[in-house]
């Protein structure tokens, strides 16, 4: 727990600003009353918002920038100690902490329903967020991208709920005191912290075990590592949920994809409980709206509300974020960086648009989740119809030499032997002209990654 107290900061810095949880973690206390600024390397259509909103950014990061009038230094898990602005705090006496031990401190201090697992976290949070909006709970929400309801990434509240996506990267959930968590799934990913699965499944184990007597735990129970968790002597509430499974508590029946939603009966403990019709596409959505209703229902909110949220849901940014369409080619951007991800994504797409062919621009992020999930890269992005692959977008920090020795053109090489509809480009420039050869008026184009490629969003509409 933080040694600080809040009444005496009046004014807080923000060190990587530009990032998507720092910039809620910045709204957050901005519109708490204490004066807020911050500083980021570049502009983005994060920190252009964050300044429409009376924030102070500076475009560089100086140790001018610092000086003893701040009372704290809040800092992004990008941002090392070395960091001059990080120095000069460290220098003036000022007191430094992460991201995710403000967020540790914040979730302390309330009720706090923690988003957890390797895919689908984002839009489980928003969801979930939205359901207890409509509920009259009035939560506190903190999500990982921009939710279409609020424009923001944050849901201001001071109410005692907090809703929060708990990320798994260098086991930052474990900075954090939940109430109840919710896990979506759990993959092989971040494994250049982790190591492998079963370091992984250690630490989500960590993680549920900080769970109080009184808490909550909500799992899907089709996940077949999330199985491998143990928690037969606690007490906590265990509520499950899955697709088809009727040994979950909660499950769906009559599931039809048509007209451009999913519709599907909720099943709660064997009765029909609400029939929704979803207008995000993909089975992993079902998944996320599955977890979302069955924390609501340990929450005591009405069908009602479940009902009018997932209904009215419009998705979040780069989550299946429909760009617009020009010359009869719809554009679609997708913030998936795991081969699971661009598997349900294409899959979506299939459902969605059934008569399309499926083209798709992926920038693998990280040297070392391409190399070591090499395998499943090549196997899901080989089911597009139509591939360009650009070159990985390189991850600030210490990365290994058996890591930089990857590149995208050996997942093409290998892509090329399933299907020979693939291209490799060594830049986004060549990755929009690559484009701009294969597409064809009635194509669906994906747009993913998490690095740089969302400079293509505008790009590809003008």
């Amino acid at each position: 727990m933080l040694k600080l107290d809040w009444k005496k900061i009046n004014k807080i810095y923000f060190s990587g600003i530009g990032g998507i949880g720092v910039s809620a973690l910045a709204r957050y206390f901005k519109k708490s009353g204490y004066q807020v600024l911050g500083s980021d390397l570049s502009a983005s259509e994060i920190t252009d918002d964050l300044q429409a909103e009376g924030i102070v950014i500076n475009l560089s990061q100086d140790k001018k920038n610092i000086d003893d009038s701040l009372g704290l230094l809040i800092y992004s898990s990008a941002v090392p100690a070395t960091n001059p602005e990080r120095q000069a705090a460290e220098k003036l006496g000022i007191p430094q902490y992460s991201y995710n031990q403000v967020l540790g401190d914040l979730s302390e201090r309330k009720h706090t329903l923690a988003i957890s697992g390797t895919n689908g976290k984002t839009t489980t949070t928003a969801m979930s967020a939205l359901i207890l909006e409509a509920g009259g709970l009035d939560p506190l929400a903190i999500v990982g991208s921009k939710v279409s309801q609020w424009n923001s990434n944050l849901r201001f509240s001071e109410s005692n709920y907090f809703l929060v996506e708990a990320c798994e990267h260098q086991a930052h959930m474990l900075e954090l005191s939940p109430k109840t968590i919710v896990l979506t799934n759990i993959a092989a990913d971040h494994l250049d912290f982790y190591g492998d699965l079963d370091n992984i499944i250690d630490h989500f184990q960590k993680y549920i075990d900080k769970l109080p007597d009184d808490g909550v735990l909500i799992y899907n129970y089709d996940d077949e590592n999330l199985a491998k968790l143990k928690w037969h002597k606690r007490n906590f509430k265990i509520m499950t949920f899955s697709f088809d499974n009727p040994d979950a508590d909660v499950f769906v029946d009559k599931y039809q994809v048509r007209a451009g939603q999913q519709d599907f009966w909720v099943v709660y403990q064997g009765e029909d409980l609400v029939r929704i019709h979803l207008h995000v596409p993909g089975k992993f959505n079902v998944y996320n709206a599955l977890a979302a209703i069955t924390l609501a229902l340990s929450l005591g909110i009405k069908n009602e509300a479940i009902k009018s949220a997932l209904e009215s849901f419009a998705g979040t940014w780069r989550r299946f974020e429909n760009l617009g369409e020009k010359d009869g080619v719809l554009y679609i951007s997708d913030y998936g960086h795991h081969p699971d991800a661009i598997r349900g994504t294409i899959q979506a797409a299939r459902e969605f648009y059934p008569e399309r062919r499926i083209v798709l621009v992926f920038q693998p992020h990280h040297h070392n989740r391409t190399r070591m999930l090499f395998d499943g890269f090549v196997t899901s992005i080989a089911g597009a119809d139509v591939a360009i692959v650009s070159e990985i977008y390189k991850v600030a920090g210490r990365i290994d030499k058996k890591d930089l020795a990857v590149s995208s053109k050996d997942l093409v090489k290998e892509i090329s032997k399933i299907n020979s509809d693939v291209s490799y480009a060594s830049n986004l420039d060549e990755t929009f002209s690559l484009l701009q050869d294969v597409v064809r008026s009635g194509d669906v184009v994906l747009l993913m990654g998490a690095g740089d490629i969302v400079k293509l969003n505008k790009r590809v509409l003008e």
